[in-house]
């Protein structure tokens, strides 16, 4: 599954269809060894308890992500696949609210869930400037 895939598959889709989508989404997420759910790898500001680890950082970022919420998991799991083969400095430029408008999913979700989607970009940029 690519990025644009997934873009087109939530152009044709509507209200409860997206959100049942990005669930069906979350059962792609491999999600992230149990070893790395700690306060080190938790995204702060989600209301769901949620991770994000980066896993290799040169040449380009692979992440893994994983919430106990089914719906934020497949959040997760598409800015995992946003992101996979990206530079560092793609992912710093990265613009969450354009990125959720390019997502066309920021009226079909509450503003906790686009807040924790938010900190889950902002968390990623964080590990990256450290």
């Amino acid at each position: 599954m690519d990025f644009n895939k997934i873009k087109s598959n939530l152009e044709i889709l509507d209200g409860m269809d997206r959100l049942s989508y990005l669930i069906d989404l979350s059962k792609k997420n491999p999600g992230i060894k149990k070893e790395f759910k700690n306060d080190q790898h938790k995204i702060n500001g989600c209301v769901s308890t949620a991770y994000l680890k980066l896993d290799q950082l040169e040449p380009t970022i692979l992440i893994s992500t994983e919430s106990d919420s089914e719906f934020v998991n497949g959040l997760l799991y598409v800015l995992k696949i946003y992101v996979e083969n990206k530079t560092q400095n793609d992912i710093m430029n990265i613009n969450e609210i354009e990125l959720m408008n390019e997502l066309n999913i920021k009226n079909s979700i509450s503003s906790q869930r686009l807040n924790g989607f938010y900190s889950a970009i902002k968390t990623l940029k964080k590990i990256i400037s450290i």
